[in-house]
């Protein structure tokens, strides 16, 4: 059984980046290069070969099939055993790589239920939405890899505020007591734990209370641009294989619809705590769920 493969996941290179992981986590004493990684990924996702793949998504697929994961990453274990047949590599090895590739990065394990034919040239016109084991991925992400500063943003971006709204934060915007950090503007009220990544960013900006706290790479006396903030997000998606048009609105509406299904907030009070002029999609979501349009 085939893995669907649609127009889209060659276009916006989603099987490459999964064959790029593939390639760079490959489990060999010898490294593989990434046109040997593309036909043993083709293989495992059940084509004849990479040039059988790539004939296959020319177009959306008329009956997609999306066949059990666990399927797939067995198969593709067997075709990575054939390949290191020579070499002395344990099954369980194969096996933790296999499981650890970013599968979700192809259209058909993204999201599903959503799977649609459009062609791909009208895909980007379609708003990608953040699944919240996308978000767990992308904030494990940051916080291994990514500087102190990225994990202050980041620290911001799980609240579900909006970016122009922390990107603007100086000095004056924070209150410092032994157990907490609360940040207020007029827009924007949160409360973080103590140590935080936003507390030990901020204590390294002296005590000029007009210091912003996410400077402008051009400029400190310039807050970070919303385009310098887009660049950086995208680069941490790149780096965790995830598609490259989720957009930063995309985890706000995820922790939205993550709280509600967690009911952990009372869901008449999200608008509130989210700051919300609510846009359409937001606004569909809370009807949907019979939270009150006032």
């Amino acid at each position: 059984m085939q893995v669907s493969i649609y127009p889209d996941d060659i276009k916006r290179h989603s099987f490459k980046r999964l064959a790029k992981a593939l390639q760079k986590k490959w489990p060999g004493n010898q490294p593989i290069q990434l046109s040997r990684a593309q036909e043993l990924l083709a293989r495992g996702l059940g084509y004849l070969s990479y040039h059988d793949l790539m004939k296959e998504a020319e177009k959306p697929p008329i009956h997609p099939v999306v066949p059990n994961l666990a399927v797939i990453q067995l198969r593709l274990s067997e075709v990575a055993q054939a390949e290191l047949n020579h070499e002395d590599v344990p099954p369980s090895a194969i096996s933790s790589f296999v499981s650890d590739l970013p599968f979700y990065v192809l259209s058909a394990y993204s999201n599903p239920t959503q799977l649609t034919r459009t062609p791909a040239s009208k895909v980007r016109t379609k708003k990608i939405i953040l699944s919240s084991r996308q978000l767990e991925i992308l904030v494990n992400h940051v916080k291994s890899q990514g500087s102190l500063r990225d994990n202050a943003l980041m620290d911001f971006v799980v609240t579900g505020a909006r970016s122009h709204v922390f990107l603007k934060l100086q000095k004056k915007h924070l209150t410092l007591t032994p157990s907490s950090l609360t940040v207020e503007t007029n827009d924007f009220t949160w409360t973080f734990s103590v140590p935080s990544a936003i507390a030990l960013l901020a204590s390294q900006h002296g005590a000029d209370p007009e210091k912003f706290l996410f400077p402008s790479k051009n400029s400190e006396s310039s807050p970070m641009s919303s385009n310098e903030f887009n660049k950086l997000y995208k680069t941490w998606l790149k780096g965790c294989y995830l598609d490259s048009y989720i957009t930063p609105h995309s985890a706000r509406l995820a922790i939205v619809k993550s709280a509600i299904a967690d009911k952990t907030l009372d869901p008449n009070n999200i608008k509130r705590l989210m700051r919300h002029v609510l846009p359409p999609m937001t606004l569909a979501i809370y009807k949907s769920l019979g939270i009150k349009d006032a």
